[in-house]
C-alpha cells in the first residue's frame, strides 16, 4: 500500500471516530440523538412486575423482554422518550395492555400488573340458596326448600359442608334477615316472625354440635354485635345508648355509653360517634381511653349514621346517610362522595373503591409512592356503565372484582391511559365476593350457589 493510500485512510477513519465517537460516548452514557428535536436526548426505562411469572414484553409490536425466572420483573433499558404501546402476555391469559410514556431520564414503571386466565371456570356448589355470609374459609349458607331452611357451614378449604342449624327447631315460623359473625366461633342469626317481630339466635359453632341460645332483647334495639372478648355476650344500641347483655347469665343488660349515635369494634376496642360530633375510642367496659378527632363532626339530627374503622384508629369512615366521611391527618373529617350505592375497603387499607348504579371511583386514603403516584385525598373516576353495578369486591390491592346486570368483570385501578377489563362470565342478578386466601370467587346468581377454579396463583 502507497504512502498515499495510507494516509488517505488514515484521515478517512480518523474523520469517522471524531464524527461517530460522540455518538457513541453520548449512547453510552445514556443519550440518543432526537432527529425532531435535532439534539442528544436522555433515555429512560421501563420497569414491570407481573404475576404470575413467565412472561413477555413487547413495545409498539415488537417482542423487547422475557421476565426473570425468579423475580418475576422485566427492566428494558436506553428507550427514547417517546409513548409506547406495552403489552404484556402469557399463554392462556388475558394480555395486559396499556399507552405509557418515557420520559428523559426517568424509569417508568408497572408493579403491580396481574394476569388472569382466559378461561375461568364456575362449578355448581348450591341451588335454593337465600342468605350467604363469608367467615374466613368458610361459608354460612342458607339453603331454602318449600317448607324450612336450613344453615350450612361449608369449608372452602375441605370442600365440605355441614348443617349446624334447621328451622324445624323455631317453634314459630320465621324468616332469616341477617347473619353476624365473631371472630370467637360465635354466629348470630337475625330472624323475623311473621307478625314482624325479631328473634336472635345465637349459634356457638366451637362445639360438636352446635350449642343454640336464644337473645332476648328489646324490640327496639338494633346495631346487635357480638363482643369479640366475650362469647357470650352481644352489644347493641338503644335510645342513643349502649348496652351490653350476657345471654348465657340472662342478667339485665348493663348500660355502657349514653348519648352516642354510631360505634364499631376494633379488637377489643368500642369506637363512637357522640351527639356533639366527636369519636371516641373505648374499652369493652365503655370507658373513654382517648377522643380521635380535634375537629367535631357536624351533625344532622336527620340522618342515619355508621361508622367504620380499619387496622387502626386513624382509619375511621362515618356515613351520614348516603354520604361518606374520611378523618382527614389534620384529625378533622373531610368528604369523599355523595349520593353511592356501596364501598369496598381494600386489602391494605389505602383505597376505597366506591361504586354508585353506573360508576365506579377509587379514594386513596394514604399516600401512594408507587407509579402512578397519589396523595391522600385523591378520588378518581375508574369507569362507567350503562348496566347498574350490582356488587363490587377487591381481588387484591390493585384490582376489582364486580358485576353488572349480566357481566362479570375485573379490572385495574391505574387508570394511565385505557383500563384493562375482563369480562369472566354470563350471570344475570348475580352477587360477587372473593375469598382471598383460597383465591376463588364465589357467586351467586338466580338462587344458586357457584364457586371458580383459582384465579390467581
Amino acid at each position: 500500500m502507497t504512502k498515499r493510500k495510507r494516509t488517505v485512510l488514515f484521515t478517512f477513519f480518523t474523520a469517522i471516530f471524531f464524527i461517530i465517537g460522540p455518538f457513541l460516548i453520548f449512547y453510552a452514557s445514556g443519550y440518543v440523538f432526537d432527529f425532531h428535536q435535532k439534539r442528544f436526548v436522555q433515555t429512560g426505562a421501563f420497569y414491570f412486575k407481573v404475576s404470575p411469572k413467565d412472561y413477555t414484553v413487547s413495545l409498539n409490536g415488537k417482542l423487547r423482554k422475557k421476565s426473570t425466572p425468579f423475580l418475576g420483573t422485566a427492566f428494558i433499558k436506553n428507550l427514547p422518550p417517546k409513548q409506547y404501546i406495552v403489552e404484556v402476555k402469557k399463554n392462556n391469559y388475558h394480555p395486559w395492555i396499556k399507552k405509557l410514556d418515557i420520559n428523559e431520564g426517568l424509569i417508568t414503571e408497572s408493579r403491580h400488573i396481574t394476569l388472569f386466565p382466559q378461561n375461568v371456570n364456575f362449578s355448581l356448589l348450591y341451588k335454593n340458596i337465600g342468605f350467604l355470609c363469608q367467615k374466613d374459609n368458610h361459608l354460612l349458607i342458607e339453603q331454602r326448600n318449600k317448607n324450612n331452611w336450613a344453615i350450612i357451614d361449608y369449608s372452602l378449604k375441605d370442600k365440605k359442608g355441614e348443617t349446624i342449624f334447621e328451622s324445624n327447631f323455631l317453634k314459630t315460623n320465621s324468616i332469616l334477615k341477617n347473619i353476624k359473625v365473631g371472630s370467637n366461633d360465635l354466629i348470630l342469626l337475625i330472624l323475623e316472625t311473621k307478625d314482624g317481630k325479631r328473634k336472635l339466635l345465637a349459634i356457638d359453632n366451637s362445639s360438636s354440635p352446635p350449642f343454640i341460645s336464644e337473645i332476648n332483647l328489646p324490640q327496639e334495639s338494633n346495631d346487635i354485635e357480638i363482643n369479640p372478648s366475650n362469647r357470650s355476650e352481644v352489644l347493641f344500641l338503644n335510645e342513643n345508648k349502649l348496652f351490653k347483655y350476657n345471654f348465657q347469665e340472662k342478667t339485665k343488660p348493663s348500660r355502657l355509653i349514653d348519648s352516642l349515635l354510631a360505634y364499631s369494634l376494633l379488637g377489643n376496642k368500642i369506637i363512637w360517634l357522640d351527639e356533639n360530633g366527636f369519636v371516641y375510642e373505648s374499652d369493652m367496659s365503655g370507658k373513654p381511653i382517648s377522643v380521635l378527632n380535634l375537629y367535631p363532626f357536624s351533625i344532622n339530627k336527620n340522618k342515619k349514621y355508621m361508622i367504620f374503622t380499619r387496622n387502626n384508629l386513624s382509619k375511621i369512615l362515618i356515613q351520614e346517610g348516603n354520604s361518606l366521611y374520611y378523618l382527614g391527618k389534620n384529625r378533622s373529617f373531610k368528604k369523599i362522595s355523595d349520593d353511592f350505592k356501596d364501598f369496598k375497603i381494600s386489602p391494605d387499607a389505602k383505597k376505597i373503591a366506591i361504586f354508585s348504579n353506573h360508576e365506579i371511583r377509587i379514594f386513596f386514603w394514604e399516600d401512594i409512592l408507587d407509579q402512578p403516584q397519589r396523595k391522600e385525598g385523591d378520588l378518581i373516576f375508574l369507569t362507567r356503565f350503562s348496566d347498574g353495578i350490582l356488587s363490587l369486591d377487591w381481588l387484591n390491592s390493585d384490582y376489582i372484582l364486580f358485576n353488572t346486570d349480566s357481566k362479570v368483570k375485573i379490572s385495574e385501578i391505574d387508570n394511565r391511559d385505557r383500563l384493562n377489563i375482563i369480562d369472566i362470565g354470563d350471570y344475570k342478578n348475580s352477587r360477587i365476593y372473593f375469598e382471598k386466601k383460597l383465591n376463588e370467587i364465589l357467586l351467586l346468581s338466580e338462587n344458586s350457589l357457584f364457586v371458580s377454579n383459582i384465579l390467581m396463583k
